[in-house]
């Protein structure tokens, strides 16, 4: 069609079709499902990025786009380790990239292709940083398998480094590119343990590029294969699954680990989404608060808690939890205020006293 003729009734018309048709099943899977509507919403994203171009470049006047009714997704609920969890598979991890990836995705709140992207260089564990607090990851790049043809099509935008291609037959290549967002370029800094193990974790990869010499590939990767080649997503993907199943973990996906993380810092920091933000390479508050703020709901609750001990507390707190549970335990319901009582109370507590006389000073 030609895109002037687009119309949002088109872009509709297109999104019902789609979901009447099968998915593409990739290699190893096994199944026969419809197009979902999460693909469809990635699709809808990339044609309102096509389209908005078109306007740019004045081809269209309006974006088709803008008023299309997609389908809705049901959002399920990620399951996520708890602490206790996470510390006893670090504990019990015998495979040290999986152990040093589990590590700086809950502490550095970092995605898996960032991790396993992260270079030596661009990290600060030295003596000065340590000491004065100031050890730090910076993030700029992640490890990605592309296309080559859509890599040579796109004239290796966003490239900084390609691997050598270990089969030519092979359509796709592993690169380290730019991240998507301007956002997730950050500098993340770490505890002083984390830098330690990082450290003692360098002085081993030395000693095992000294005993392997010209069998190790150095390409100043932290986390790599024990010849120094890279690690792809789906090694640590089948390493932690390996895991969990030989130590009785809940089964969940690595990514899971970044919503621990920042499930644990906003408790960490009572909520400070702004600084979750840069510390996990978001781009906007919005997500955080959309997908994370459930997290938080038990620490609201223990904030009302210590509000009421703080503002009602002390004896006349006490006072009224009894006097709560007596007219609970009373039946029929009396309406009527006993005025002999509350003298009684008032009498008995000083403190309580000195706030009704003060209300009434100051008319509350």
């Amino acid at each position: 069609m030609l895109i002037t003729n687009i119309t949002t009734r088109t872009i509709e018309e297109y999104y019902s079709k789609l979901k009447k048709l099968p998915a593409v099943v990739c290699k190893g899977q096994k199944h026969n499902n419809l197009i979902s509507a999460r693909t469809i919403h990635e699709i809808h994203k990339l044609l309102q990025c096509a389209f908005s171009q078109a306007i740019k470049w004045e081809l269209i006047q309006k974006n088709p786009i803008a008023n299309a009714s997609k389908p809705k997704i049901q959002s399920k609920k990620r399951e996520i380790w708890t602490i206790e969890s996470i510390k006893k598979a670090i504990e019990v991890c015998d495979d040290t990239k999986l152990a040093l990836s589990l590590q700086l995705a809950f502490v550095c709140t970092m995605r898996l292709g960032e991790i396993v992207g992260l270079q030596w260089d661009s990290v600060d564990i030295s003596d000065e940083a340590i000491e004065n607090d100031k050890t730090y990851v910076y993030v700029h790049q992640e490890l990605k398998r592309v296309s080559r043809e859509a890599m040579e099509e796109l004239g290796n935008k966003d490239v900084k480094y390609i691997f050598p291609v270990l089969r030519p037959s092979c359509s796709t290549q592993l690169v380290l590119k730019s991240p998507k967002t301007e956002s997730s370029i950050r500098k993340i800094y770490i505890p002083k343990t984390l830098a330690y193990i990082l450290r003692r974790w360098k002085e081993e990869q030395a000693e095992l590029k000294e005993m392997l010499q010209n069998d190790y590939t150095d390409y100043d990767l932290i986390v790599t294969m024990s010849n120094g080649h890279p690690v792809e997503n789906r090694i640590i993907d089948r390493a932690l699954r390996e895991l969990e199943i030989r130590e009785k973990l809940p089964i969940v996906v690595f990514h899971s680990l970044r919503h621990s993380s920042a499930t644990y810092k906003l408790k960490l920091t009572n909520g400070a989404m702004k600084d979750l933000q840069r510390e996990g390479g978001w781009s906007t508050t919005e997500m955080i608060a959309k997908v994370y703020t459930h997290s938080i709901e038990e620490d609201r609750k223990i904030i009302a808690q210590k509000f009421d001990e703080a503002f009602y507390g002390g004896a006349g707190f006490d006072e009224a939890k009894k006097t709560i549970s007596q007219n609970n335990q009373s039946t029929p319901v009396n309406n009527t205020v006993d005025v002999d009582a509350l003298v009684s109370l008032i009498q008995s507590n000083p403190q309580l006293a000195q706030a009704l006389k003060s209300a009434m000073i100051n008319g509350e």
